[in-house]
């Protein structure tokens, strides 16, 4: 007998999945002596999240930036891998309907993408590189509609109550003299007794996964965060959280700056081939399972 459905605020869920996040939130994990650190665009991370939950990988800390960090949020959450990838499904068919009236960049002239590159950049990509420069942040609308569509994803879970170790770096905006400056070091959104700041896992993923041209930046501890552009994000919640852990980098080789091992770290870099503008779902899913696939054997070396 299939698994009997059950609706919650318009999202489909099952009697198993919701089983599964109270065993998360409880912390019933054996986690491994690992540090995975995966960034890059969130279809990527899904195909290797897909792989290294097929070989029961569980790192004693995950550490996501920019899109990655939406399926990381889900995974902490405890989505198994055929709902990660219903999720990259739905983002496919609806990615348009979601995010195209939280793109202000449609409606700059300045512009030479399509709607459509315009939600794939939206979903991990840096759209301030795409579109030739960066825009200033601006706070997100009290009623900011991404937010509730991720809490809904969430099922509105506290990050402090997320169990699974989960940080993501992200840059805060503070106001100075009318203008938001950027702070030159990142801040950390960690799940667990680390965790600094009392926000719901759909308001961080919402910081840590988007850049600011997505409708604004959300204001939390004072200042807007929005989602940390380089590696030394990754470096950071490493030296913070991962102690004498083995340090294994996912993400996308590109010379700037991405899926980078520090000089000391015990550990080795997973790359990603960065996705063409025009592939499809599939094609991105698996760029990320297949990378991952072809290193398991040095991931588990290390467990």
């Amino acid at each position: 007998m299939p698994p009997r459905p059950v609706i919650g605020r318009g999202v489909l869920y099952t009697w198993p999945h919701t089983l599964r996040h109270i065993c998360v939130l409880l912390d019933e994990v054996a986690y491994m002596g690992i540090v995975i650190a995966i960034s890059g665009g969130v279809l990527q991370a899904i195909g290797a999240l897909i792989a290294l939950q097929e070989r029961d990988v569980t790192p004693k800390l995950l550490i996501a930036r920019g899109g990655s960090a939406l399926a990381a949020g889900m995974s902490a959450c405890g989505w198994r891998a055929d709902e990660l990838a219903r999720l990259a499904r739905t983002l496919e068919h609806n990615r348009l309907a979601l995010l195209a009236q939280l793109l202000p960049a449609l409606n700059d002239p300045a512009t030479e993408l399509s709607p459509r590159e315009l939600a794939l950049l939206a979903l991990g990509e840096r759209l301030g590189e795409a579109l030739g420069r960066e825009l200033p942040p601006v706070p997100a609308a009290s009623d900011d509609p991404l937010e509730a569509l991720l809490w809904e994803l969430t099922r509105g879970v506290e990050l402090r109550d997320v169990r699974m170790p989960l940080a993501m770096p992200v840059r805060a905006y503070k106001r100075v003299a009318e203008q938001y400056k950027p702070e030159p070091e990142p801040r950390l959104l960690t799940s667990g007794n680390d965790a600094r700041y009392a926000v719901t896992l759909a308001t961080a993923l919402r910081c840590a996964a988007f850049t600011p041209e997505l409708a604004g930046a959300p204001t939390v501890g004072g200042a807007l965060l929005t989602a940390w552009p380089d590696a030394r994000g990754e470096m950071a919640a490493w030296r913070r959280f991962g102690g004498d852990a083995p340090l294994i980098s996912i993400g996308p080789t590109d010379g700037l700056g991405y899926c980078q091992v520090g000089p000391n770290a015990n550990g080795f870099a997973i790359s990603i081939p960065r996705p063409g503008r025009r592939d499809k779902l599939r094609e991105r899913m698996d760029a990320g399972y297949n990378a991952v696939r072809k290193h398991i054997g040095e991931v588990l070396s290390f467990c």
